[in-house]
């Protein structure tokens, strides 16, 4: 029975990661910004933040595009489904719904907003809360 509950288990989490892959490759053809803001300069090695690639990134600015997808993967998986559970279910076939913000998007951000004020007043700004 053991066997069975995490061969399912293994399942559900390629099928997650597959999902997520799919979403990641529709998404990094999602156009950037028109003019990216000023305060978001490249840093020297050349690594695009995820502010530069992608649209309407309002927590999570100032990492690298492979960081924010880890994240973004990291909360599909969490959530036991796929990107479109936060996201538009039309980002599936359309990049550009992707920017276009839900109730579950703004709750998340609500989160981490949440988890960045404990950091920053208990942690002195050290990332004990994840």
């Amino acid at each position: 029975m053991r066997i069975h509950s995490t061969n399912k288990s293994f399942r559900h989490a390629a099928a997650v990661a597959a999902a997520c892959l799919l979403s990641v490759a529709l998404v990094s053809g999602q156009s950037a910004p028109a003019a990216p803001s000023q305060s978001a300069a490249a840093p020297a090695d050349g690594v695009i933040l995820s502010e530069q690639a992608f649209k309407n990134i309002m927590t999570l600015k100032g990492i690298p595009v492979d960081t924010f997808l880890d994240a973004m993967g990291m909360f599909a998986n969490a959530m036991g489904n796929d990107c479109t559970f936060c996201h538009s279910p039309k980002a599936a076939l359309d990049r550009a719904e992707f920017a276009v913000q839900t109730p579950r998007m703004a709750r998340a951000r609500q989160m981490i907003a949440m988890m960045n004020t404990i950091n920053n007043n208990f942690f002195q700004g050290r990332p004990r809360v994840t």
